[in-house]
Order: structure tokens, then C-alpha cells, then sequence
């Protein structure tokens, strides 16, 4: 996804991972709320903390993330 675009934020991703993990690459600059539930997994977002900041003043999410992960885990990276 580093190469997308969204029309109308916040995009909505729905992730499921079951007994694995999920990679999800994504612009350095957007803004990413999670509302996952995970059981014994995780989800980390791995970019910089200096990236993650947003240079507007704008609070609202670029992509909304829901969805389960059990046994397994969801990284974000850019």
C-alpha cells in the first residue's frame, strides 16, 4: 500500500489472522488508528516515531484498522 492513495479518509482494512501474522506496509505518514482485538497475538506499528507524527493539524485516521488476531500478530511498517 506505500504507493496508494485515499480519496475519502479514513479507509477501512479488516484483518483477520489466525495461528500467523499479518505485514502491513503503509505511507510513512499516515495516520493509523487500530480497533483490533487481539488474543495472545499483538499488533505493533513498527515505523519511526518521527513518521508516524502528521505534519497537519489534522487528527483524523487515514485508515481505520479492525478486525481479530488470534496466535499471531499484526506488524505495521513503512
Amino acid at each position: 500500500m506505500r504507493d496508494s492513495s485515499i480519496e475519502k479518509p479514513p479507509a477501512k482494512i479488516n484483518v483477520v489472522a489466525l495461528f500467523g501474522g499479518v505485514d502491513l506496509k503503509v505511507p510513512e505518514k499516515w495516520q493509523i488508528e487500530t480497533e483490533a482485538i487481539p488474543i495472545l497475538g499483538g499488533i505493533e506499528d513498527e515505523r519511526p516515531r518521527s513518521s508516524i507524527r502528521r505534519e497537519s493539524d489534522s487528527e483524523k485516521p487515514d485508515i481505520i484498522i479492525t478486525g481479530f488476531i488470534a496466535f499471531g500478530g499484526l506488524s505495521i511498517k513503512d
